[in-house]
């Protein structure tokens, strides 16, 4: 029971989440019970950890100088022994000279060979005979045909599709009715675990000017319009708690500014009962549904017995 109660109060503390944007940019912080969770805070230079991490590098700059020192010599090396062998690489470089030209000339003459063979085959072709006048007529017969089963598929798929749209109709019909008991239950949840937000601490202000004063005027009345309508949207649906909002009129000058801060907390334990008793709400209108539907079953079983019995005695009648 101890611990119970000690998992209870802790979820009971606010998860605090701070949020600030202004000229020199975003901020954003994540508190739980009184500890940074984001950003994380960074290691001190003189930590254990980060002297570790120095002496990792100085060992890698180490290493790589001393391989870069062993390639510098083993360059030098092979620099010596190239001098030596400049002769023979000449006297590779004649015969593969002499090999390319003996197959540059058995290609040319492959070519020529392949040409008079061609020339010949094509003087041995005869010419086709022209088509005659019962193929011409088979083959009209057959593109009407053809044009004959195109518009049967075509017939085909268009009943087929105009199936498929109706059982698709009716088959998210039945999916909206199963769902449709549940629809108020989810949005009174949903509106009451936004109610749980809190926005605390919250500081709008906003500067705006212009050289011309009727300019001026009227863009403070619009800037103030948005400000406050998106203020009194907000909230309708969290729970808000301003420190400041104001709109400052500049004249004389063409200027836009402004900043904004807020703390945005939600207990865990808030959220955690909500969604217990959405569940255990959600079980119940379950439970509902499924006595409907044994009743509705039952009631269509003794209307068809009945009728079934009807017709039974009006058949020993006659």
């Amino acid at each position: 029971m101890g611990i119970i109660a000690f998992i209870v109060i802790l979820l009971h503390f606010s998860v605090t989440v701070y949020v600030s944007a202004d000229k020199s940019g975003f901020k954003f912080r994540v508190k739980y019970l009184g500890f940074t969770v984001y950003p994380r805070p960074k290691k001190p230079d003189g930590s254990p950890g980060a002297s570790a991490a120095e002496d990792i590098l100085h060992g890698e700059e180490k290493f790589a100088e001393d391989i870069a020192a062993d390639d510098l010599s083993i360059v030098k090396d092979s620099e010596q022994q190239d001098g030596g062998s400049a002769s023979s690489q000449e006297s590779a470089d004649h015969d593969t000279s002499i090999l390319q030209n003996t197959e540059e000339i058995n290609a040319d003459s492959a070519q020529d060979s392949a040409e008079q063979d061609t020339a010949e085959n094509e003087d041995t072709q005869e010419p086709a005979p022209p088509a005659q006048e019962e193929k011409a007529h088979k083959e009209k017969r057959a593109a009407k045909k053809k044009e004959k089963g195109a518009k049967k598929a075509k017939s085909k798929k268009e009943d087929s599709s105009g199936k498929k749209k109706e059982g698709l109709f009716s088959s998210l019909k039945s999916k909206y009715q199963k769902v449709r008991p549940y629809i108020p239950l989810a949005w009174k949840s949903f509106k009451k675990l936004l109610k749980t937000v809190r926005f605390e601490d919250l500081n709008a202000y906003v500067s705006v000017g212009r050289f011309d004063a009727h300019e001026a005027v009227i863009y403070y009345g619009a800037i103030q319009a948005a400000m406050f309508g998106l203020l009194g949207n907000l909230a309708n649906i969290f729970t808000v708690k301003i420190k400041r909002a104001a709109v400052d009129c500049v004249f004389g000058k063409n200027t836009i500014g402004g900043e904004f801060s807020t703390y945005v907390r939600v207990r865990p334990s808030a959220v955690i009962a909500l969604a217990v008793c959405t569940g255990v709400n959600f079980l119940i209108i379950l439970l509902r549904e499924k006595r409907k539907r044994k009743r509705e079953n039952k009631n269509m079983q003794t209307k068809n017995s009945q009728s079934a019995e009807n017709i039974n005695q009006a058949a020993t009648a006659v």
